[in-house]
């Protein structure tokens, strides 16, 4: 049996207010921010499966500006890795 997981660094995700027609976008909304320095840390969950997202961006993009707790915004890896896992069948079964 072989397991997935797609793993994203958190400052490799695009987000914009809107999806602008690309492909690839999840709809998300933020649930937490904090700045810290010259980043901007989002909170976010997944609309349709409410899985969490922590994403950094660096601050003084103007389209990221304003972002606030409760926002909907789009979302999309820039760089994504799978990673599989193999795993052995229990004896027995």
């Amino acid at each position: 049996m072989q397991m997935q997981s797609l793993n994203v660094r958190p400052h490799e995700i695009e987000v914009h207010r809107q999806s602008n027609g690309a492909e690839g976008y999840i709809l998300a909304h933020i649930e937490n921010t904090l700045i810290a320095g010259a980043l901007l840390r989002l909170d976010v969950h997944c609309a349709d499966t409410h899985e969490p997202i922590r994403i950094e961006l660096r601050r003084g993009n103007a389209e990221h500006d304003g972002l606030k707790r409760g926002d909907r915004v789009c979302v999309r890896p820039i760089k994504e890795r799978v990673f599989v896992e193999r795993r052995r069948r229990a004896l027995g079964g």
